[in-house]
């Protein structure tokens, strides 16, 4: 009976010496436990990984498409006055200013940016480029915190296979936009909600986007008020107004697949505060 006993409370300890481990370890993404299409998209804290579960969708939900108007263009009258120098002083110091809050040319490895791999998915720095694989599992992404409201984002991204870009506009409970390259030269922006997408732009190709599988494109978003601008390659893409509601103040990198077979990297992440 005591044999029996000592041998129970070994094994206790070493499952508690498991759970411990797995608790510390680095989390990106997991599948659950009976097979469905689970999506994680991951927090980076420092050196922590909070996972953030939502249920895949087997097709993109054609919910009704959320109001997306672009801003009214808006005119300043002509005018032939000079300026005063008082007026003059003031616009030269009201102009906005910048300031860079992250800088990541991944030559290597970082700890905001570990590596991981698992059967169904794998991060990491790859000849200096931040790369992301699905091999069975429909999405995989990472979030990290912004300084404020106005910011602008610009991060290069070659495309194997899927779809890669950008999350912003978090909000609770599990709201997120996404803006996605794909490697034949089109760009889509979705709204998901809970796991499920509702398309916001549709897929729409674009002459300044690559149309190469691999070939690197460089896209920016910029957010000024209410008005976001999507740009690739130093050319505009599309602009919206921001959706009433609070957001979070984080931003992501993603890579997605409805089939779930994806290669991305991620190179020269750039994020500006703008005043």
């Amino acid at each position: 009976m005591g044999t029996s006993r000592s041998r129970w409370r070994k094994l206790s300890l070493a499952g508690l010496a498991v759970i411990g481990a797995l608790a510390l370890g680095f989390v990106l993404a997991a599948l659950s436990s009976n097979g469905s299409n689970d999506e994680s998209i991951a927090t980076f804290d420092a050196d922590r990984i909070t996972p953030i579960a939502t249920e895949e969708p087997s097709e993109i939900a054609l919910a009704p498409t959320p109001t997306v108007s672009p801003p009214t263009p808006t005119s300043l009258p002509l005018t032939t006055e000079t300026a005063s120098p008082s007026i003059a002083e003031a616009t030269t110091t009201s102009e906005p200013t910048e300031e860079v809050f992250i800088r990541e040319t991944f030559d290597e490895p970082s700890p905001k940016f570990p590596s991981r791999e698992t059967a169904t998915w794998s991060v990491g720095t790859v000849d200096q480029r931040y790369q992301f694989k699905l091999n069975g599992q429909p999405l995989i992404g990472a979030s990290l915190p912004l300084p404020g409201e106005n910011y602008r984002l610009s991060v290069d991204i070659a495309v194997v296979q899927g779809g890669a870009g950008i999350v912003f506009l978090f909000s609770e409970p599990a709201t997120s936009y996404h803006i996605i390259l794909s490697p034949d030269g089109a760009y889509s922006i979705e709204r998901r909600e809970d796991g499920t997408s509702t398309i916001v732009v549709d897929w729409t190709p674009s002459p300044a986007l690559q149309r190469t599988p691999g070939a690197t494109n460089r896209l920016q978003i910029e957010r000024r008020g209410a008005l976001i601008t999507f740009s690739a390659n130093d050319q505009l893409l599309t602009e919206f107004t921001v959706p009433e509601g609070q957001f979070n103040p984080q931003f992501g990198l993603v890579l997605t697949s409805r089939r779930g077979q994806g290669e991305a990297s991620f190179d020269n992440l750039l994020g500006e505060r703008l005043q």
